[in-house]
């Protein structure tokens, strides 16, 4: 229930994913492809991101078959059910796990139920994401939002050196 409640990651995109082989290879440094809350937690991990990610970053799943998958050396991801996975890890010796459930169709089109939970749990929350392909700039802002710049301050402030 905590991290749940800290709403690290809101959204993640696999648009643009590949395979070769056994690994699936999921973009995670293009704009707009992770969607993080506006709690702070979650602007700490996005910031986190920002100083680690390339444009060419991905999330590589090594499938041992077509319902389970190891990643970032230990996490796993297996299959729930239709459109539902469950990514397990561990944080500071704490066994944790998130269900990712599909809510947006390849076409665009929003799954009925799962859209509406998405939006009943992010009320009050807005969300983020990186636009551009400008690492310097969502390193500086995403450093400036933690210093309590509002959004529309980081922005311009980061104009000028990147």
């Amino acid at each position: 229930w905590l991290f749940a409640g800290l709403r690290l990651e809101a959204l993640a995109s696999f648009a643009g994913s590949f395979a070769e082989g056994r690994v699936l290879r999921v973009p995670i440094g293009l704009d707009r492809q992770t969607g993080y809350s506006s709690t702070v937690p979650s602007l700490g991990v996005m910031w986190s991101h920002a100083l680690r990610w390339g444009l060419d970053a991905t999330t590589d799943l090594q499938f041992a078959n077509s319902s389970f998958a190891t990643f970032d050396g230990s996490d796993e991801f297996a299959r729930k059910g239709d459109d539902e996975w469950v990514r397990t890890s561990s944080l500071l010796g704490w066994e944790v796990k998130t269900v990712f459930a599909r809510a947006i169709f390849a076409n665009g089109t929003t799954h009925r139920d799962r859209w509406q939970q998405l939006l009943a749990d992010m009320n009050g929350y807005s969300l983020r994401v990186f636009v551009g392909e400008n690492l310097c700039r969502r390193k500086c802002e995403t450093t400036a939002r933690l210093t309590l710049l509002p959004g529309w301050a980081a922005c311009t402030w980061c104009a000028f050196p990147c």
